[in-house]
């Protein structure tokens, strides 16, 4: 009985440390399990959002960009009205020499030309203001607070023929004007809204 109850203490003391080391892995196991767990809630959390700094870094970004693209389109629509002026001062240039070579006069008014329509305009053009002499003309045409002008001796430029917008070379009084004349309305100008 003696080696019986050796054996079976012997197996007792194996299946005692079977069953620690089985408790044991099972242990070791839920631990690592709650451990990656743990690591992974932890990283997902990280990854989740952005960090304030980050927020700001991409919203002054998305800033300058915005402001580079509304100055550039800016610039653009200013040169589109600045050739449609040009182009429609050039226009009414042609009629209005077609209208003196027909009549031997200019007219009167812009209205008279074109058969009657006066000279057609771009969307948003406006002819404000014509000056017409024996001689010559000069026209104001302005679009988006852009302001051009004309002369039958000059190529289109920035500026009016009269008012507040007129440059130092614009003629006020172009129903006196006599080209080569000089010193029209207190300007000491060729007479030709040039010189």
């Amino acid at each position: 009985m003696v080696g019986g109850k050796i054996e079976s203490t012997a197996r007792d003391i194996k299946v005692f440390y079977v069953n620690r080391w089985a408790k044991l892995a099972v242990w070791t196991l839920a631990i690592k399990k709650v451990i990656i767990k743990d690591i992974m809630h932890r990283i997902n959390l990280k990854l989740a959002g952005f960090t304030i700094v980050e927020l700001l870094v991409v919203i002054v970004v998305i800033g300058i960009l915005a402001a580079i693209t509304v100055v550039s389109y800016i610039g653009v629509q200013d040169k589109a009205n600045t050739a449609a002026l040009v182009s429609d001062l050039d226009n009414a240039t042609k009629l209005l020499s077609m209208h003196s070579a027909v009549n031997g006069s200019y007219p009167v008014t812009l209205a008279e030309v074109n058969n009657g329509t006066g000279p057609p305009a771009s969307p948003g053009t406006t002819y404000d203001e014509y000056f017409p002499t024996s001689t010559g003309y000069c026209i104001t045409a302005s679009k988006n607070s852009i302001t051009y002008r004309i002369t039958n001796i000059t190529k289109s430029r920035l500026g009016a023929c009269s008012g507040p917008s007129r440059d130092r070379f614009s003629v006020t009084k172009w129903n006196n004007w006599v080209v080569g004349a000089g010193n029209i309305t207190g300007y000491s100008v060729n007479g030709d809204g040039n010189s």
